[in-house]
């Protein structure tokens, strides 16, 4: 049961961050990096942390990966929108030739 949770936290976090980069909102995209960053801080003072390479590792690539999620969104949406322009132009060379 624990594994299904873990998967749907997963699922979740990859589409709030692709959502926040596709509307393009950076202080929603920058929440779980944050957050991230909040939480490897206070296992460190709490000692869960050390500073062996496993784990400076993940907690450098943690924010690195979530912000390149929302940066995949942002992508999304600036390709949908020049489609979208480049049809509104076809159209438009379209009318006038009419």
């Amino acid at each position: 049961m624990t594994d299904i949770l873990i998967i749907l936290i997963i699922v979740a976090v990859i589409c709030f961050q692709t959502f926040a980069g596709y509307k393009n909102k950076k202080i929603l995209g920058s929440v779980l990096p944050l957050v991230y960053i909040g939480l490897v801080i206070f296992f460190l003072f709490k000692g869960l942390l050390t500073w062996s390479i496993r784990d400076v590792t993940f907690s450098i690539l943690g924010p690195l990966l979530l912000m390149s999620i929302y940066s995949g969104g942002k992508e999304a949406h600036n390709k949908k929108q020049k489609k979208e322009i480049e049809k509104m132009k076809a159209k438009d060379i379209s009318n006038k030739l009419k």
